[in-house]
């Protein structure tokens, strides 16, 4: 799908973005059973207590958070690693798969092979739409 909006072209690829969210899935399928295991806790512990955070905690705090962090069920990590890492990568917020493209107009520096700095940027080139057009267009 090909959008013009506010001077900017995008395009949106939907397959693409199918398949890396079904490509998350896998992949976390993969990792859940791992992190899952009563094992691996103390790697979940020792990440926990080395976060600044957990150290500036009290003590009875520190402590209620390792009996949490023990007591954890395979639903709730399941839960905070799919929370956690949707929201890194954003595949909630963000729409995937999709190229923006904007041009800015600047001033014309010299093509001398001198290095010039970064000219004064004149704001976003105006991409009409061709609609806008429609009475003196070519209808092809």
């Amino acid at each position: 799908m090909i959008n013009l909006q506010d001077n900017a072209l995008s395009f949106t690829f939907p397959e693409i973005a199918q398949e890396v969210r079904a490509h998350f899935e896998r992949q976390l399928q993969i990792m859940l059973p791992e992190l899952q295991r009563s094992e691996e806790r103390a790697g979940l512990l020792a990440e926990l207590e080395s976060r600044r955070g957990f150290r500036q905690l009290s003590p009875t705090e520190q402590d209620r958070l390792r009996a949490r962090t023990n007591s954890l069920t395979a639903a709730e990590i399941e839960a905070a690693v799919r929370q956690t890492a949707r929201s890194a990568v954003d595949l909630d917020v963000h729409p995937l798969a999709t190229l923006t493209i904007a041009f800015q107009q600047t001033l014309r520096i010299p093509d001398d092979g001198k290095t010039f700095p970064l000219p004064a940027g004149l704001g976003a080139f105006p991409l009409p739409s061709v609609d806008d057009f429609a009475g003196t267009a070519p209808a092809s």
